[in-house]
């Protein structure tokens, strides 16, 4: 009763409808009061057949709302079937079994019942050319019979080969296509494939014919596509808006409906008419999918293709097999930096653009940001894979960021709790293609807390011999941690920075400061470094203009005003109550910040009244203006002493960063 009154809904709306079954499929009571248990799989057996035409005959009868059936012989899955069994002998042979299972449908759905079949190739019959030129000569094609086909072979992994059978063969195809991704986040983080399908992957491009659009171009047969528009995979992550996977979705739909289109124009049709963006942040938008799609075959596969497919899937991932030859070793965990600094863009991207839908634009970020902890998770994990065993001072580096990247990615669901997607887990419930966290991460941990810290200053022993080297006092202490080799006042250890393998190197030449003679890191690079940690190098978190937190505040205001750069402020100034002045903390280490308080009557034309120049204390620049820091700590109040006659007063305060 349930079934037919949504069939009979979905006719009403106009829609066909199909049932997916896989075959060969019996009520358990039919097996065995026909004996069937050992021949049901056998579709050249004559009781077999005898009650795949019979059940066919009852179903559309009993359902004559359906247009056909979608079959599919690759997998049978009956873990909540209590009344049915399901079995195929030799699904992978054309002769034997691909070619009479279709004829036996053929004749029976097409024909007797004017009926149609969509026959999936997945699995069965969909790798090898020969076994699918074969079956297509074996099967008289028919108006009601079309093939389904994967665009690429094998399951929906990005690196996989675009299939070789899309296009053969005499039989009318229709190409599946996944937007969920359930190897690549479910719409947890941005992935946009829809451009990659329809216009070829990068890691095609030396085949321009590998494309949905050129295979439309040159196949009669090609039929449509359809899509997974949400399945696909078991358990998370479990997502709250369906922003990434209608994206994918929308476009494919759209696409079918027109091939002519340009993927572009459907892709900005889909920005502006479903999200409402302005024209205006369309190249953003675009820049941000497209760089999505780079950064998922980068951190899934590398563009060496050099990691198992399997190793991350669903909600689940393992620390990965690595290659055995260096320089693909070395070029995957290229790619994994790569992938990091291509979702440091997407964030920076998300926090620019303003769908109509509040609750689509914090999606945007908060995925951005799941997508960004993810890859750093992802990144870490891939070089402690490789550096177990071989070194130990960057194993335990990137056991550090590991658990750093953790704990900023599992903040997601207090910063963001209506839109962050359910996280990863590290039980994984496969462990093709690597390790299984629940025994490496434990083993990598003991590791790392074997190693010895002799002075107690939290950089294990052989940390400080790789990056001093030297102990030209013999205190015990490596040079950089008790010399000042620049004579700049500020030690050498304040100079390499909080993390001894990511020093300041604040002109980029490769060189850290505290190695560079005369130069020092400016004070805003050290709070930089202080709040970020790890992160003190990403610009969507950490630059001047960047507002991690949210507040409105942005990084330069925390930093001169005594903010706090990973919760939110209410406020870092005040209103005086009785005066026209403002009141608040400057930051006396702010030495390469200058400060200025301004005044208006207008709104439009703005003066001077005070400013504090490189950390000096405020001095006042407007007659009738005043500066007063005597209450010490840097509690300053900036005012009018009198004000203008009929005149409002309006108050700014503006900081700017004077080097680098």
């Amino acid at each position: 009763t349930e079934i037919t009154a949504k069939y009979d809904a979905a006719k009403a709306e106009g829609l066909q409808v199909f049932a997916m079954s896989d075959l060969v499929l019996f009520p358990k009571r039919l097996v065995s009061l026909y004996g069937m248990s050992g021949t049901m799989g056998d579709v050249n057996n004559a009781n077999t057949e005898l009650w795949l035409r019979r059940t066919m005959k009852l179903m559309f009868a009993q359902f004559p709302q359906l247009d056909g059936i979608m079959v599919r012989i690759g997998e049978t899955y009956l873990n909540d079937a209590p009344y049915h069994q399901g079995k195929i002998d030799n699904k992978n042979s054309a002769n034997s079994t691909i070619i009479p299972l279709m004829n036996i449908l053929r004749d029976e759905v097409c024909v007797k019942l004017n009926k149609k079949i969509y026959f999936r190739t997945w699995a069965s019959f969909d790798t090898d050319l020969n076994t699918f030129l074969a079956t297509s000569n074996g099967v008289e094609p028919h108006p009601n019979l079309t093939w389904s086909v994967k665009h690429c072979e094998g399951d929906f992994h990005r690196g996989n080969p675009f299939s070789k059978v899309l296009g053969q063969g005499r039989h009318p195809f229709i190409v599946e296509v996944q937007c969920a991704r359930e190897y690549e986040g479910k719409g947890a983080f941005p992935n946009y494939i829809a451009h990659g399908v329809i216009e070829g992957f990068e890691e095609h491009a030396a085949n321009p014919s590998q494309s949905l659009r050129h295979l439309w171009q040159n196949s009669p047969l090609m039929r449509g596509v359809w899509t997974w528009s949400r399945g696909g995979g078991w358990e998370g992550p479990y997502i709250k808006n369906e922003l990434w996977c209608e994206l994918n979705a929308w476009v494919m739909a759209q696409w079918a409906l027109n091939p002519a289109a340009t993927e572009l124009s459907l892709f900005n049709r889909f920005a502006t008419e479903r999200l409402g963006l302005p024209a205006s942040q369309l190249a953003a938008f675009r820049e941000l999918a497209l760089l999505s799609a780079e950064a998922a075959w980068r951190a899934k596969r590398g563009t060496n293709n050099s990691l198992s497919p399997w190793w991350s899937r669903d909600q689940y991932y393992l620390f990965p097999t690595m290659p055995s030859n260096s320089a693909a070793r070395s070029q995957m965990l290229s790619d994994q930096d790569v992938a990091l600094a291509k979702f440091e863009r997407i964030v920076e991207i998300a926090r620019t653009l303003t769908p109509s839908n509040p609750e689509d634009r914090e999606c945007m970020i908060s995925s951005s940001l799941y997508g960004l902890h993810l890859m750093r998770i992802w990144q870490a994990v891939k070089n402690m894979a490789a550096n177990e065993g071989v070194n130990p001072v960057a194993l335990k580096s990137w056991l550090d960021r590991h658990d750093e990247a953790w704990a900023d990615c599992l903040g997601l669901a207090t910063a963001y709790p209506n839109s962050a997607a359910s996280f990863y887990v590290k039980s994984a419930q496969r462990s093709s293609g690597g390790e299984n966290p629940t025994s490496a991460e434990p083993r990598i941990r003991a590791a790392v807390n074997a190693l010895a810290d002799s002075d107690a200053d939290g950089l294990i022993d052989l940390a400080e011999n790789v990056s001093a080297g030297v102990d030209t006092d013999l205190d015990g202490t490596p040079d950089y941690l008790d010399t000042d080799s620049d004579n700049d006042s500020i030690s050498d250890a304040v100079e390499l920075g909080l993390y001894w393998d990511d020093p300041i190197d604040s002109n980029s030449d490769g060189t850290p400061d505290f190695r560079d003679g005369t130069r020092s890191p400016g004070a805003y690079q050290n709070w930089r470094q202080v709040n970020f940690e790890r992160d003190w190098k990403s610009d969507s978190l950490a630059a001047w203009f960047a507002d991690p937190d949210g507040d409105g505040f942005v990084n330069g205001l925390e930093f001169a005003l005594f903010g706090t750069a990973d919760s939110a402020d209410a406020s870092l100034f005040s209103p005086d109550s009785s005066a026209p002045a403002i009141h608040f903390r400057r930051n006396l280490s702010a030495t390469d910040t200058t400060i200025t308080v301004w005044t208006s009557t207008d709104l439009t034309n703005w003066l001077p009244a005070a400013r504090s120049v490189d950390g000096a204390a405020f001095m006042p620049l407007l007659p009738g203006c005043y500066a007063d820091e005597s209450a010490g700590g840097g509690q300053v109040k900036v005012g009018r002493s009198a004000q203008p006659s009929g005149d409002e007063i309006f108050i700014r305060l503006g900081v700017a960063l004077e080097s680098p």
